[in-house]
């Protein structure tokens, strides 16, 4: 804005002296106390009219001082008839702080008829800036490629360069008094020096100026040799052979440019094993894992470098400086081989039988191994599984595992390194059993950077747990099936903790699992899914929503697939809202995938939006909408569905007991009653009998009986026979007669017949009954009382019998229903006596 305001500001100056002929620097004249002064200085400004002002006779009543579109001040013009004091009309002075790198002091007039508008008469420029600093960092570097030059470099002034500030390079030679200045380009910060202003091994100073209108500032002077200064071209290597364990030969020289330079020169040498870091041993006394071993060359032309692990690819390298210059690039790489000896050191190993063939007859095994801290392999190795020191070769591989087939009677087997000179020492690997044993609670595994894994765990009672030997760390990753992903590591007894460095990817998950190992067995491991790094999932499940009953909505969802997680689900948030200014936020558990809502308002539109979250961020899934259902519809399918499910169980309970007491309610609904004019009661048997009883199945059938032997005693009365009360006694007592029916025959004895010896023939008398069941009706006529005898006759006192030796055939020929009876009971073994 400041410079378009000072480019019209001076358009306007440079008019208003145009119309006039020159007049106005006769007419009015603007003066500063300084036109150049530091930021923040203050300037005092003065706008005077001239007593020869052409434009006073205009009526010219005030003059205003301005800084830019600031007013400063204003005054009255003053004049009398031609008299002038002191040589001027009027003036007007102000006393500003500038703080801009540049503004215009400007002086206008103003006239009697139109005092709103001031003519612009005056303007001077003034200017404000920074003085400048001491430039810093100075130094040089030579380079020795034709032409050979000296480049001097600094560092400007970090603050905004209100003024142009010029720089200025001083050299001067040794003891010399003289010194030479370049002056770099402007808004350069650098000078080159031809091959003419130095000396290669003669020391120098060097100094740089820095100037500008506010004044000038000097650098701290350095005195450097330039010699020392050359950053030398990358040494020539040559070839790289061996001749004896553990060295290399390695043969190196200059460029033709520097060769002159071959004695005085330092040269540094770079060997890193070609092999993968999972593959590399441990480092040598030299080499720590984060900086590469080098070796200090000698002044000649070849050097033999030693203390190098056996049979070990190397990548070598050349770098060269002089006397504490600038390394040189590396050289380009040459590779070369040690000489390969038989691997020396044991190997860590861990191994786990499959529970799934633990009733077979052999062992299915998982060997793992990887070299121990103290291993070398001595060259390209691979490794043999054997049964004994000697025996059968199991298995054969360069890799680091094995999968394994073994008898029950194996216990044990040995594992080797070997290589083209030799085999290492066997390592004995027992087959421990697994058991359900328990050492390792509270297992925790959390990130340690980007590609680390810190694990700890607690052990049980005691320090190191129920006899412990040591812990076996197992990891691999869980979207790879394979075995050969498995890794492990060892913990001693009192270690509680183990850093895992990987090698780990990001956002992928890691089972890691803590076996103990006791003398002879394996324990039970404690697992954990841990991530190096998290980040928010790929994707949010998809909601299933369902209006369950009134008031209550269902929502489910899946559980997100393992490669879409990108970390530990941590909460599900669901969110739902009628009204999105009031929005309902409910957390659910992550192991739960399912949330029921209660209280919602019915006919109502619904927004539902799932998050889930992990560590490293969170992920929103689409919004749904539901509407929730009427009250009435909701209560008649609830009644219906309770109507329904009540008449099912009803029927399910009537079906039940049909099929289990199906006989007895048979009986019971329809009685199975023989036709007595298509039966006869001999067929009727005692198994006839229960299959007819309904009752429950802890009641004993009752006694039935199908006749009745009825032993009447007569008394005698003057003139006549009378019975008994109990002749022709009902039988319908027997649940399984039916009412009505009555005894089929009586019969009479005299009285008294307990005790008596026999006597006269019996007699009977003929039932009422209408009951079609005796062959021959007319042979059974009622008994006359005059056919019973006298008054005082013995009609029967002796004992009779039913069955065999119970009377004549002649007198139960008379009664077949009787004769059946006796039949049954004779059948039956039954002898009922009548005394």
């Amino acid at each position: 804005m400041a410079p378009e305001w000072l480019t019209l500001m001076s358009a306007l100056l440079a008019s208003a002296t145009a119309a006039d002929g020159g007049g106005v620097r006769r007419c009015v004249e603007v003066r500063a106390s300084s036109q150049l002064v530091p930021v923040g200085s203050e300037v005092k400004a003065t706008c005077v009219v001239r007593p020869d002002c052409p434009l006073l006779g205009g009526g010219v009543t005030n003059m205003e001082l301005r800084l830019d579109r600031l007013l400063l001040a204003r005054g009255p013009v003053t004049h009398g008839n031609g008299s002038v004091s002191n040589g001027n009309i009027s003036n007007v002075t102000a006393v500003v702080k500038l703080n801009q790198s540049s503004a215009l002091l400007t002086c206008c007039l103003q006239t009697e008829p139109s005092p709103s508008v001031c003519r612009l008469e005056g303007g001077l420029e003034v200017r404000a800036g920074l003085p400048p600093l001491p430039p810093g960092g100075l130094g040089c570097q030579t380079s020795l490629t034709l032409p050979s030059t000296m480049t001097c470099s600094w560092e400007p002034d970090p603050r905004d360069p209100l003024l142009r500030t010029r720089y200025t390079l001083h050299t001067r030679l040794g003891e010399s008094v003289e010194a030479s200045s370049y002056v770099a380009p402007l808004g350069a910060w650098r000078v080159v020096l031809p091959r003419s202003a130095f000396v290669l091994f003669q020391d120098m100073t060097l100094w740089v100026t820095a100037s500008n209108d506010l004044g000038d500032a000097t650098s701290d002077s350095i005195t450097v040799e330039p010699m020392k200064l050359v950053r030398f071209e990358p040494p020539l290597l040559g070839r790289v052979k061996t001749d004896r364990f553990g060295c290399l030969w390695l043969e190196w020289s200059l460029s033709l440019r520097q060769q002159f330079m071959s004695r005085k020169m330092t040269l540094e040498a770079r060997l890193r094993d070609t092999r993968t870091p999972s593959q590399t041993p441990s480092q040598t006394p030299s080499q720590t894992p984060s900086q590469t071993p080098t070796w200090s060359l000698a002044t000649v032309q070849s050097k033999l470098v030693c203390d190098l692990l056996h049979g070990t690819q190397y990548k070598v390298q050349v770098r060269a400086c002089y006397q504490g210059s600038p390394w040189s690039d590396w050289s380009p790489a040459q590779t070369g081989s040690t000489r390969e000896k038989a691997p020396v050191g044991r190997l860590d190993y861990w191994m786990i039988e499959d529970e799934k063939d633990k009733r077979q007859a052999y062992h299915s095994v998982r060997l793992f191994w990887k070299p121990s801290r103290g291993f070398r392999p001595n060259g390209r190795v691979s490794y043999v599984v054997t049964t004994d020191t000697g025996g059968r070769q199991l298995c054969s591989t360069a890799g680091s595992s094995c999968e394994l087939r073994l008898g029950r009677r194996v216990k044990r087997v040995f594992l080797r390194a070997r290589n083209s000179a030799g085999k290492s020492a066997p390592t004995p690997v027992p087959l421990l059993p697994l058991q359900a044993r328990w050492a390792v609670s509270n297992l925790t595994v959390v990130s340690h950077g980007d590609h680390a894994l810190l694990v700890q765990w607690k052990t049980g009672p005691g320090p190191t747990g129920p006899g412990v030997s040591d812990f076996v760390v197992e990891w691999r990753p869980l979207l790879k099936i394979n075995s050969s992903s498995l890794l492990f590591d060892l913990a001693n007894r009192n270690q509680s903790s183990l850093l895992l460095t990987g090698p780990f990817e990001p956002f992928q998950p890691y089972q890691v699992s803590v076996y103990p190992r006791f003398p002879g067995a394996i324990g039970r491991p404690t697992t954990a899914t841990a991530y190096c790094k998290q980040k928010a999932p790929s994707s949010a499940p998809d909601l299933n929503v369902r209006s369950m009953w009134q008031p209550y909505v269902e929502l489910t969802w899946e559980e997100l697939p393992l490669q879409e997680r990108n970390g530990i689900i941590s909460s599900y948030k669901l969110s739902y809202w009628a009204d999105p200014k009031h929005i309902t936020v409910v957390t659910v558990d992550p192991g739960y995938p399912r949330v029921l809502l209660k209280g919602l308002r019915r006919v109502t539109s619904y927004s539902f939006q799932l998050t889930v979250s992990t560590d490293g961020g969170n992920r929103s899934g689409s919004v749904i909408t539901f509407r929730t259902l009427s009250a009435d519809a909701s209560d008649v399918g609830m009644l219906l569905a309770l109507s329904f499910s009540g008449l099912s169980l009803v029927a399910f309970i009537a079906f039940t007991t049909w099929l289990r007491y199906q006989k007895r309610v048979t009986v019971v609904l329809c009685p199975m009653i023989p036709d007595p004019a298509h039966s006869s009661i001999r067929s009727w048997s005692f198994d006839t009998l229960q299959e007819l009883w309904w009752g429950w199945e802890d009641e004993d059938p009752p006694t039935v009986s199908l006749s009745r032997l009825s032993l009447t005693e007569l008394s005698q009365k003057a003139g006549w026979w009378e019975e008994t009360s109990d002749l022709g006694d009902s039988v319908c007592s027997s649940p399984l007669s039916p009412c009505g029916s009555v005894s089929y025959a009586t019969v009479l004895c005299g009285a008294p017949y307990a005790g008596q010896r026999a006597g006269g023939a019996a007699a009977f008398r003929r039932s009422e009954s209408s009951q079609p069941l005796l062959e021959e009706e007319e042979r059974y006529q009622n008994l006359a009382p005059g056919e019973l005898g006298a008054p005082g006759d013995v009609i029967a006192h002796q004992p009779f019998f039913f069955g065999e030796g119970a009377g004549s055939d002649a007198e139960w020929e008379e009664f077949p229903m009787l004769r059946a009876l006796g039949d049954g009971w004779g059948d039956s073994g039954l002898q009922p006596e009548t005394d």
